[in-house]
């Protein structure tokens, strides 16, 4: 990590980068989607990535921020959802097998507060099924892994593989 890593900078870094157009929201959410394509692999967190989407809101936030018209402070920042929430285009499986893997039409609330105020979704990140424990690992994406030592959970727990094996239905 250096100190020109825009994946790795807060968002007041990164609005004051903006706003002096020393970086653009394209090149954060490209440095944002680089991080994800080099680690997710062993860390799991995200369980769907709309590189594309991203890519093009950037390209809008930047267009903005270039005419001195950002909707708001947040305005081209890369964010991501827990796969709990809504958000359209993207699916909401609450980390379930129970739940359908369709794209949502719409966006929930946070969702579409974020996306108005100019935020640029990455994508959706792990959960544990319905969010109803604090181990982030379900039977559909697997656990998610420490990025400081991929042999632990996030809560310390020694680390399972990525997937889940197949579990049988019972009928």
């Amino acid at each position: 990590m250096s100190d020109t890593d825009l994946g790795a900078m807060d968002a007041q870094t990164l609005r004051q980068l903006f706003e002096t157009r020393q970086a653009s929201p394209l090149e954060a959410t490209r440095d944002a989607l680089a991080r994800i394509d080099q680690f997710n692999e062993a860390v799991n967190a995200y369980v769907h990535v709309d590189a594309e989407g991203a890519e093009q809101a950037a390209k809008a936030s930047a267009r903005r921020w270039g005419q001195g018209k950002p909707l708001s402070p947040i305005d081209g920042m890369p964010v991501s959802m827990k796969d709990l929430t809504e958000v359209a285009g993207m699916p909401c499986r609450t980390g379930s097998l129970t739940s359908a893997d369709g794209l949502c039409d719409t966006d929930a609330p946070p969702a579409r507060m974020l996306r108005e105020a100019g935020a640029i979704f990455l994508g959706k990140t792990n959960t544990p099924e319905f969010d109803w424990k604090a181990v982030t690992a379900n039977r559909v994406f697997g656990a998610t892994n420490t990025p400081w030592d991929t042999h632990l959970t996030p809560v310390g727990h020694q680390a399972v593989p990525p997937r889940f094996p197949t579990v049988p239905n019972p009928s």
